[in-house]
């Protein structure tokens, strides 16, 4: 017969890794990631520049100078994502920190129950409540921040391939992608906040 004092210790335990997941999650939403070097956006606005340099190239032993027009939109675009991204505490890494991660302090079985929940699929518990909105809001900031460069970096690559009629096809394909997912996740974030919102008020 099982001793009753194994279940409360289990569940005590359990409940010491929600409260330190939740604990590293709400100072990553507060000071945002550590960035070791480069930022993923700094690193997409310096290719960015190599497209506009190849575009600018390209334009010059062509009649047309579309392709240094558009890269070089491309490229002020992917500036400007940057510099919003820096003013506004945005920048992603672009190598691993090596930094802990709520997700690394909980168990197997606890981060597949966090997936499910951050996916809209079963309501939060009390201990994970907390931990499923502040990643969730910590998503929301990261593709907030990082979309403007990777549309600069798009649009660059689209203009030194101006030309090319496939690659113009296979970027409107992955655009469309993009778009479709980016669809989802934002109705995947509007049914976790819902999950949370109906939690609370109970």
């Amino acid at each position: 017969m099982s001793d009753p004092r194994e279940h409360l210790l289990r569940e005590g335990q359990a409940n010491v890794q929600w409260v330190a997941a939740t604990q590293q999650a709400r100072v990553l939403v507060e000071r945002g990631p550590i960035i070791v070097g480069a930022s993923a956006q700094a690193a997409l606005t310096g290719l960015t520049l190599v497209f506009f340099a190849l575009g600018t190239t390209l334009a010059a032993l062509e009649p047309s100078p579309w392709k240094a027009i558009v890269s070089g939109a491309g490229f002020t675009v992917a500036l400007l994502g940057w510099l919003w991204a820096r003013r506004h505490d945005g920048l992603e890494p672009f190598l691993a920190s090596g930094e802990q991660t709520p997700v690394s302090l909980l168990d197997r079985d606890q981060r597949r129950a966090l997936r499910s929940q951050m996916r809209g699929k079963m309501p939060p518990t009390p201990y994970s409540k907390e931990l499923v909105d502040l990643l969730t809001r910590r998503q929301q900031a990261s593709a907030r921040h990082i979309w403007p460069t990777l549309i600069g970096f798009g649009v660059a690559l689209v203009g030194v391939n101006l030309n090319s009629g496939r690659f113009l096809l296979a970027f409107l394909a992955v655009s469309v992608f993009i778009v479709v997912a980016s669809w989802i996740e934002r109705r995947r974030w509007r049914r976790t906040r819902a999950f949370i919102a109906g939690h609370q008020r109970r």
